[in-house]
Protein backbone atom coordinates (compact mmCIF):
# COMPACT_ATOMS: atom_id res chain seq x y z
CA UNK A 1 0.00 0.00 0.00
CA UNK A 2 1.33 3.21 -0.75
CA UNK A 3 1.73 5.98 1.90
CA UNK A 4 -0.60 8.79 2.11
CA UNK A 5 1.82 11.92 1.86
CA UNK A 6 1.04 14.38 4.30
CA UNK A 7 -1.53 17.02 3.21
CA UNK A 8 0.42 20.04 4.57
CA UNK A 9 -2.51 22.76 3.98
CA UNK A 10 -3.94 21.57 7.16
CA UNK A 11 -1.25 21.75 9.55
CA UNK A 12 -2.51 23.28 13.18
CA UNK A 13 -1.77 27.46 13.41
CA UNK A 14 0.84 27.36 15.93
CA UNK A 15 2.87 24.82 13.87
CA UNK A 16 2.56 27.09 10.67
CA UNK A 17 3.22 30.26 13.00
CA UNK A 18 6.05 28.62 14.40
CA UNK A 19 7.48 27.86 10.72
CA UNK A 20 6.74 31.32 9.36
CA UNK A 21 8.36 33.25 12.37
CA UNK A 22 11.67 31.88 10.71
CA UNK A 23 10.60 33.62 7.54
CA UNK A 24 11.90 36.82 6.01
CA UNK A 25 8.84 39.31 5.21
CA UNK A 26 9.03 38.42 0.87
CA UNK A 27 9.35 34.62 2.16
CA UNK A 28 6.23 34.82 4.58
CA UNK A 29 4.26 36.63 1.64
CA UNK A 30 5.17 33.93 -0.98
CA UNK A 31 4.32 31.29 1.48
CA UNK A 32 0.78 32.91 2.32
CA UNK A 33 -0.33 32.43 -1.53
CA UNK A 34 0.07 28.80 -1.62
CA UNK A 35 -3.15 28.25 0.18
CA UNK A 36 -6.29 29.41 2.31
CA UNK A 37 -5.05 28.20 5.54
CA UNK A 38 -1.51 29.44 5.37
CA UNK A 39 -3.38 33.16 4.15
CA UNK A 40 -5.02 32.95 7.03
CA UNK A 41 -1.88 32.43 8.88
CA UNK A 42 -0.12 35.00 7.10
CA UNK A 43 -2.36 37.41 8.47
CA UNK A 44 -2.56 36.64 12.00
CA UNK A 45 -1.39 38.85 15.14
CA UNK A 46 0.23 35.84 16.77
CA UNK A 47 2.93 36.04 13.62
CA UNK A 48 3.63 39.58 13.92
CA UNK A 49 4.05 39.77 17.30
CA UNK A 50 7.34 39.42 17.47
CA UNK A 51 9.50 40.76 14.56
CA UNK A 52 12.94 41.55 13.44
CA UNK A 53 13.55 44.09 10.38
CA UNK A 54 16.87 43.38 8.71
CA UNK A 55 18.26 46.40 6.62
CA UNK A 56 21.86 45.79 5.14
CA UNK A 57 20.92 46.74 1.68
CA UNK A 58 18.51 49.11 0.16
CA UNK A 59 15.66 46.20 -1.30
CA UNK A 60 15.43 45.73 2.51
CA UNK A 61 13.53 48.53 2.26
CA UNK A 62 10.07 46.51 1.77
CA UNK A 63 10.04 45.77 5.13
CA UNK A 64 8.66 49.51 5.83
CA UNK A 65 5.93 47.96 4.07
CA UNK A 66 5.62 45.09 6.38
CA UNK A 67 5.64 47.81 9.55
CA UNK A 68 3.06 50.15 8.09
CA UNK A 69 0.38 47.07 7.49
CA UNK A 70 1.29 44.53 10.17
CA UNK A 71 3.10 47.11 12.97
CA UNK A 72 -0.35 47.21 15.08
CA UNK A 73 0.59 43.67 15.29
CA UNK A 74 4.16 44.02 16.89
CA UNK A 75 4.43 44.00 20.42
CA UNK A 76 8.91 42.69 19.95
CA UNK A 77 10.54 44.58 17.32
CA UNK A 78 14.05 44.17 16.69
CA UNK A 79 15.80 46.11 13.95
CA UNK A 80 19.42 45.95 12.50
CA UNK A 81 21.12 48.03 10.49
CA UNK A 82 24.28 48.61 8.35
CA UNK A 83 24.24 51.93 9.05
CA UNK A 84 27.04 52.76 6.39
CA UNK A 85 24.74 53.40 3.60
CA UNK A 86 21.89 55.78 3.99
CA UNK A 87 19.25 54.13 2.52
CA UNK A 88 19.61 51.69 5.43
CA UNK A 89 19.54 54.43 7.73
CA UNK A 90 16.46 56.45 6.09
CA UNK A 91 14.64 52.99 6.22
CA UNK A 92 15.28 51.62 9.63
CA UNK A 93 14.56 55.33 10.91
CA UNK A 94 11.19 55.53 8.60
CA UNK A 95 10.48 51.96 10.57
CA UNK A 96 10.94 53.80 14.08
CA UNK A 97 8.51 56.67 13.15
CA UNK A 98 6.02 54.52 11.74
CA UNK A 99 5.64 52.73 15.05
CA UNK A 100 5.10 55.46 16.47
CA UNK A 101 2.16 56.63 14.33
CA UNK A 102 0.24 53.92 14.18
CA UNK A 103 -3.51 53.82 14.86
CA UNK A 104 -3.04 50.89 17.49
CA UNK A 105 0.23 50.19 19.29
CA UNK A 106 1.02 47.02 21.18
CA UNK A 107 4.90 47.59 21.16
CA UNK A 108 6.47 46.43 24.67
CA UNK A 109 9.81 45.18 23.24
CA UNK A 110 12.68 48.00 21.15
CA UNK A 111 15.88 46.62 20.41
CA UNK A 112 17.97 48.86 17.69
CA UNK A 113 21.69 47.63 16.29
CA UNK A 114 23.98 48.57 14.10
CA UNK A 115 26.45 45.71 12.89
CA UNK A 116 28.17 48.65 10.40
CA UNK A 117 30.96 51.14 10.86
CA UNK A 118 29.57 54.74 11.12
CA UNK A 119 30.12 57.24 8.47
CA UNK A 120 33.01 59.69 8.93
CA UNK A 121 31.25 62.40 11.42
CA UNK A 122 28.39 60.61 11.83
CA UNK A 123 26.09 61.62 15.03
CA UNK A 124 22.55 60.08 14.40
CA UNK A 125 20.57 62.78 14.74
CA UNK A 126 18.24 60.93 12.23
CA UNK A 127 17.56 58.28 14.54
CA UNK A 128 17.41 60.24 17.76
CA UNK A 129 14.78 62.03 15.90
CA UNK A 130 12.81 58.96 15.20
CA UNK A 131 13.35 57.87 18.46
CA UNK A 132 11.60 60.98 19.86
CA UNK A 133 8.18 60.56 18.04
CA UNK A 134 7.94 56.69 19.13
CA UNK A 135 8.68 57.85 22.97
CA UNK A 136 7.00 60.68 22.57
CA UNK A 137 3.15 61.74 23.90
CA UNK A 138 0.57 59.59 21.43
CA UNK A 139 -0.61 61.04 18.73
CA UNK A 140 -4.84 62.05 18.87
CA UNK A 141 -5.42 59.72 16.20
CA UNK A 142 -3.34 56.87 18.05
CA UNK A 143 -4.83 54.12 20.87
CA UNK A 144 -1.59 52.64 23.00
CA UNK A 145 -2.48 49.75 24.00
CA UNK A 146 1.19 48.60 25.55
CA UNK A 147 3.69 50.72 27.11
CA UNK A 148 7.30 50.09 26.62
CA UNK A 149 8.70 47.85 28.84
CA UNK A 150 12.01 47.49 27.41
CA UNK A 151 14.47 49.04 25.53
CA UNK A 152 18.00 48.21 24.41
CA UNK A 153 19.74 51.25 22.49
CA UNK A 154 23.04 49.27 23.15
CA UNK A 155 23.98 48.50 19.59
CA UNK A 156 23.19 52.03 18.80
CA UNK A 157 26.17 53.22 18.01
CA UNK A 158 25.02 57.47 18.42
CA UNK A 159 25.44 60.08 20.96
CA UNK A 160 21.91 60.23 23.44
CA UNK A 161 21.22 63.64 25.05
CA UNK A 162 18.81 64.41 28.27
CA UNK A 163 16.19 65.14 26.37
CA UNK A 164 15.72 61.23 24.45
CA UNK A 165 15.24 59.99 27.95
CA UNK A 166 13.35 62.34 29.50
CA UNK A 167 10.72 62.00 26.75
CA UNK A 168 10.55 57.88 27.52
CA UNK A 169 10.48 58.08 30.85
CA UNK A 170 7.58 60.87 31.01
CA UNK A 171 5.80 58.50 28.42
CA UNK A 172 6.19 55.72 29.34
CA UNK A 173 6.79 54.98 32.99
CA UNK A 174 6.01 50.74 32.78
CA UNK A 175 10.16 50.48 31.59
CA UNK A 176 11.13 47.63 33.00
CA UNK A 177 14.49 46.70 31.31
CA UNK A 178 16.64 50.02 29.89
CA UNK A 179 20.19 49.68 28.56
CA UNK A 180 22.05 52.99 27.03
CA UNK A 181 25.82 51.08 27.03
CA UNK A 182 26.90 51.60 23.72
CA UNK A 183 29.98 52.52 21.89
CA UNK A 184 29.91 56.26 21.87
CA UNK A 185 33.32 57.50 23.22
CA UNK A 186 31.58 60.45 24.95
CA UNK A 187 28.60 60.02 26.93
CA UNK A 188 26.06 63.27 27.59
CA UNK A 189 23.23 61.40 29.48
CA UNK A 190 23.58 63.53 33.06
CA UNK A 191 22.81 61.84 36.32
CA UNK A 192 19.59 64.27 36.72
CA UNK A 193 18.19 62.87 34.00
CA UNK A 194 19.04 59.48 35.12
CA UNK A 195 17.21 60.62 38.58
CA UNK A 196 14.67 61.79 37.10
CA UNK A 197 14.33 58.52 34.54
CA UNK A 198 14.50 56.19 38.18
CA UNK A 199 11.81 58.24 39.74
CA UNK A 200 9.28 57.93 36.61
CA UNK A 201 10.10 54.18 36.20
CA UNK A 202 9.57 52.47 39.09
CA UNK A 203 8.92 49.27 37.28
CA UNK A 204 12.82 48.82 36.58
CA UNK A 205 13.80 45.93 37.66
CA UNK A 206 17.29 45.86 34.87
CA UNK A 207 19.16 49.33 34.37
CA UNK A 208 22.56 49.37 32.42
CA UNK A 209 23.74 52.77 31.95
CA UNK A 210 27.53 54.18 32.50
CA UNK A 211 28.81 55.41 36.07
CA UNK A 212 29.22 58.80 34.44
CA UNK A 213 25.28 59.30 34.58
CA UNK A 214 25.47 58.18 37.96
CA UNK A 215 25.43 59.73 41.09
CA UNK A 216 24.57 58.86 44.89
CA UNK A 217 21.13 60.40 44.45
CA UNK A 218 20.42 57.68 41.96
CA UNK A 219 21.60 55.37 44.20
CA UNK A 220 19.69 56.43 46.92
CA UNK A 221 16.62 56.67 44.59
CA UNK A 222 16.18 52.65 43.73
CA UNK A 223 15.50 52.45 47.44
CA UNK A 224 12.87 54.16 47.82
CA UNK A 225 9.07 53.21 48.90
CA UNK A 226 6.54 51.98 46.14
CA UNK A 227 8.87 50.84 43.45
CA UNK A 228 9.36 47.19 42.13
CA UNK A 229 13.05 46.25 43.79
CA UNK A 230 15.88 46.33 41.11
CA UNK A 231 16.77 43.02 39.85
CA UNK A 232 20.21 43.51 38.03
CA UNK A 233 22.15 46.63 37.74
CA UNK A 234 24.89 47.37 35.12
CA UNK A 235 27.59 49.94 35.36
CA UNK A 236 30.10 50.61 32.98
CA UNK A 237 33.33 52.86 33.47
CA UNK A 238 35.32 54.68 31.06
CA UNK A 239 37.57 57.57 29.94
CA UNK A 240 34.98 60.23 31.55
CA UNK A 241 35.74 58.68 35.35
CA UNK A 242 38.89 61.45 35.26
CA UNK A 243 35.81 64.06 35.10
CA UNK A 244 33.12 62.94 37.98
CA UNK A 245 32.87 62.42 41.30
CA UNK A 246 33.30 59.33 42.97
CA UNK A 247 30.05 58.30 44.31
CA UNK A 248 30.28 57.52 48.14
CA UNK A 249 30.49 53.75 49.07
CA UNK A 250 27.83 54.57 51.86
CA UNK A 251 25.53 55.13 48.79
CA UNK A 252 26.07 51.45 48.02
CA UNK A 253 25.93 50.08 51.03
CA UNK A 254 22.29 51.73 50.87
CA UNK A 255 21.29 49.72 48.12
CA UNK A 256 22.35 46.96 48.78
CA UNK A 257 20.97 46.52 51.89
CA UNK A 258 17.70 47.70 51.20
CA UNK A 259 18.27 45.45 47.81
CA UNK A 260 20.35 42.16 49.01
CA UNK A 261 19.38 39.91 45.82
CA UNK A 262 20.50 43.07 43.51
CA UNK A 263 23.01 41.57 40.90
CA UNK A 264 25.67 43.97 39.68
CA UNK A 265 27.88 44.00 36.48
CA UNK A 266 30.81 46.13 36.49
CA UNK A 267 32.33 46.60 33.46
CA UNK A 268 35.88 48.47 32.71
CA UNK A 269 36.83 49.01 29.35
CA UNK A 270 39.90 50.06 27.73
CA UNK A 271 39.88 53.98 27.72
CA UNK A 272 39.12 53.59 31.64
CA UNK A 273 42.10 56.17 33.37
CA UNK A 274 43.92 53.04 35.21
CA UNK A 275 44.23 55.05 38.57
CA UNK A 276 40.34 54.81 38.51
CA UNK A 277 39.96 50.83 38.00
CA UNK A 278 40.67 50.09 42.07
CA UNK A 279 38.48 52.80 43.07
CA UNK A 280 35.78 52.49 41.35
CA UNK A 281 35.48 48.58 43.02
CA UNK A 282 34.05 49.97 46.33
CA UNK A 283 33.15 46.97 48.73
CA UNK A 284 29.40 47.34 48.97
CA UNK A 285 28.86 46.53 45.80
CA UNK A 286 27.58 43.05 45.51
CA UNK A 287 29.28 42.42 42.03
CA UNK A 288 28.22 39.28 40.18
CA UNK A 289 29.45 39.37 36.97
CA UNK A 290 33.03 41.95 36.69
CA UNK A 291 34.29 42.91 32.77
CA UNK A 292 37.88 44.03 33.27
CA UNK A 293 38.58 44.85 29.76
CA UNK A 294 41.07 47.20 30.03
CA UNK A 295 44.21 45.27 28.02
CA UNK A 296 46.61 46.01 30.95
CA UNK A 297 48.31 44.63 33.94
CA UNK A 298 45.81 43.93 36.32
CA UNK A 299 46.89 41.66 38.47
CA UNK A 300 46.28 43.93 42.10
CA UNK A 301 42.71 44.57 40.94
CA UNK A 302 41.90 40.51 40.24
CA UNK A 303 43.13 40.37 43.91
CA UNK A 304 41.10 43.12 44.85
CA UNK A 305 37.73 41.50 43.51
CA UNK A 306 39.45 38.02 44.84
CA UNK A 307 39.02 40.31 48.56
CA UNK A 308 36.13 42.07 47.89
CA UNK A 309 33.95 40.07 45.95
CA UNK A 310 34.50 36.70 47.04
CA UNK A 311 30.42 35.97 48.38
CA UNK A 312 29.44 37.39 45.23
CA UNK A 313 31.58 37.27 41.91
CA UNK A 314 30.25 34.42 39.52
CA UNK A 315 31.55 35.55 36.75
CA UNK A 316 34.85 37.10 35.53
CA UNK A 317 35.78 38.40 32.03
CA UNK A 318 39.52 39.61 31.73
CA UNK A 319 41.66 40.99 28.49
CA UNK A 320 45.25 41.58 29.50
CA UNK A 321 48.30 41.84 26.96
CA UNK A 322 50.07 39.78 30.43
CA UNK A 323 51.10 36.24 29.33
CA UNK A 324 52.22 32.97 31.08
CA UNK A 325 55.72 34.88 32.12
CA UNK A 326 53.76 36.82 34.56
CA UNK A 327 53.70 34.83 38.19
CA UNK A 328 51.60 37.90 39.74
CA UNK A 329 48.82 37.00 37.56
CA UNK A 330 48.43 33.48 37.38
CA UNK A 331 48.86 33.70 41.73
CA UNK A 332 46.53 35.99 41.36
CA UNK A 333 43.71 34.22 39.20
CA UNK A 334 44.38 30.71 41.38
CA UNK A 335 43.60 33.35 44.54
CA UNK A 336 40.31 34.35 42.82
CA UNK A 337 39.45 30.59 41.53
CA UNK A 338 39.63 29.40 45.58
CA UNK A 339 38.56 32.09 47.17
CA UNK A 340 35.18 32.80 44.81
CA UNK A 341 32.87 30.33 45.54
CA UNK A 342 30.07 31.27 43.53
CA UNK A 343 32.28 31.53 40.51
CA UNK A 344 30.55 30.06 37.77
CA UNK A 345 31.91 31.84 34.28
CA UNK A 346 35.95 32.72 33.80
CA UNK A 347 37.12 33.82 30.65
CA UNK A 348 40.92 35.30 30.62
CA UNK A 349 42.05 36.40 27.26
CA UNK A 350 45.85 35.93 27.58
CA UNK A 351 47.97 32.86 27.40
CA UNK A 352 48.23 31.48 30.71
CA UNK A 353 50.78 28.39 32.63
CA UNK A 354 49.58 25.09 31.93
CA UNK A 355 49.72 24.68 35.93
CA UNK A 356 47.82 27.69 36.54
CA UNK A 357 45.30 26.50 34.14
CA UNK A 358 45.02 23.07 35.73
CA UNK A 359 44.94 24.40 39.42
CA UNK A 360 41.62 26.73 38.54
CA UNK A 361 39.76 23.79 37.00
CA UNK A 362 40.36 21.62 40.09
CA UNK A 363 39.49 24.52 42.04
CA UNK A 364 36.17 25.43 39.86
CA UNK A 365 35.20 22.10 38.57
CA UNK A 366 32.41 23.79 37.83
CA UNK A 367 33.43 25.36 34.89
CA UNK A 368 35.07 22.45 33.41
CA UNK A 369 31.42 20.54 33.89
CA UNK A 370 29.80 23.25 32.65
CA UNK A 371 32.60 24.91 29.91
CA UNK A 372 31.99 28.19 30.85
CA UNK A 373 35.69 29.02 30.75
CA UNK A 374 37.93 30.68 28.54
CA UNK A 375 41.48 29.59 29.56
CA UNK A 376 44.27 29.34 27.12
CA UNK A 377 47.87 27.89 27.39
CA UNK A 378 48.86 27.98 23.48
Amino acid sequence: MLQQSPDWTRLPTDILVLIFSHLPFHSRYHASLVCTSWSHCFQSSQLWSRFTFWFYVPSHGAFVTGAKKYGHHMKHVYIEVDQRDAVNRTNACTVIRCLGELPERRLKTLKVTFIGTNPYFYAGGEFIDALMVLFGPVKDHCRMLHQLTDVDLSGLTVAYDDKLFDTLSENHKHIEKFDIQNRVLVCRVTPSCILRFVRQCTKLRDLRVFNYSLCEEVLLALTEGNRQPLEHFSVKCRRDEKYIKEIDDSAWNALSTHLPNLRVTLIFDHTCPFNKISDAMKPSIPVSELYLETFTYICDEVRQAATLYKDTLEKLVLQTPMSRTSSELNASLIILARDCKQLKSLHIYCVLNEETVNKILELCPYLKEHKTYTLKTS
